[in-house]
């Protein structure tokens, strides 16, 4: 989904269960992507309901968008890699999932593999869910690095979904004998220069990204 600066990815599967992987948005919030650029285009697919919503981690651009869709859609589930946000946004994302009860799961590679519909969903990073008891501030990069990566796959075809990472995890991935080829990938960090190095890409080998 065209959310500018940002990551927003509607997933639709064979069976017809959809699920929205990030949903944009801005540090400024000064414009609102949830209610002006992804719900509309939800709306005009004639979807209202949303069997799955992931948040890959708590950054304004991938979380801020999010909270129109909690908000107005019938949401069953939400994924996340346990972090919590220091953004007002990651406090109202939390409160309408409690408001709502709706599920909320934390993944990691822990997790292991998803059977929905006939795809797998493998999960490969972070290692573990995030623990923040003490609630200590995180680096801007911790956080990107701990970011969900997410290997969907049907059949013959699949989709890398590695969030905001860059060289560290890159490198841990590419150490980790997890099999990271797709056919396609959405390019990590936004296509940021700290991201997808030369080793990552020989052992993704896109065709598309």
């Amino acid at each position: 989904i065209d959310v500018g600066q940002g990551n927003s990815t509607l997933i639709e599967l064979p069976g017809g269960k959809k699920i929205l992987l990030d949903g944009g948005g801005s540090y400024e919030n000064i414009f609102d992507i949830g209610k002006y650029v992804v719900a509309p285009l939800l709306w005009h697919e004639r979807i209202k309901n949303i069997d799955i919503v992931i948040l890959s981690h708590p950054h304004p651009d991938h979380l801020n968008g999010l909270i129109t869709i909690l908000s107005n859609f019938g949401v069953k589930e939400v994924w996340t890699n346990g972090e919590g946000g220091r953004f007002e946004a990651y406090e109202d994302f939390m409160k309408i999932i409690r408001e709502k009860n709706i599920t909320h799961r934390v993944k990691s590679e822990k997790s292991g593999i998803t059977f929905i519909d006939g795809t797998t969903l493998s999960f490969y990073n972070p290692v573990n869910p995030i623990d923040l008891k003490n609630d200590l501030p995180r680096k801007f990069d911790m956080t990107n690095n701990d970011s969900l990566v997410i290997k969907l796959t049907y059949g013959k075809v699949s989709f890398l979904l590695p969030g905001d990472i860059s060289e560290p995890s890159e490198s841990r991935l590419v150490k980790s004998g997890h099999d990271i080829k797709s056919q396609v990938m959405l390019v990590p960090h936004h296509g940021g220069f700290t991201s997808s190095t030369i080793p990552f890409l020989d052992k993704v080998q896109p065709e598309f990204a």
